[in-house]
């Protein structure tokens, strides 16, 4: 009996964290963009930008994210990925260029 209660305020404790997050998460196209730019999937990325409310705002963020990548890449000799970056970087200029 004592471990049914033990599991069972375990569930409850993890449905309110889970509920908490999902509270958080107003503009679920918008942390979908940022989790792609992160993973560097441009193809989804770009899905998710085209829902994004603030597309310029979004843009300049996710050219920062691959400029940023790309430094810290460069660091630690990872050449390949570092010009990955900068060309999903470039890419992302484009679009901005586009969307103004």
């Amino acid at each position: 009996m004592k471990s049914i209660n033990i599991i069972t305020r375990m569930c409850n404790q993890s449905e309110t964290r889970l509920l908490s997050v999902t509270e958080n998460m107003d503009q679920p196209g918008r942390e979908l963009f940022i989790w792609a730019v992160l993973f560097s999937r441009m193809r989804m990325a770009m899905i998710f930008w085209k829902t994004c409310p603030d597309q310029i705002g979004a843009a300049l963020v996710a050219n920062l994210m691959f400029k940023s990548m790309a430094e810290k890449a460069d660091m630690t000799e990872k050449l390949q990925l570092a010009d990955e970056l900068i060309k999903n970087a470039g890419f992302v200029s484009l679009l901005l260029a586009q969307s103004s």
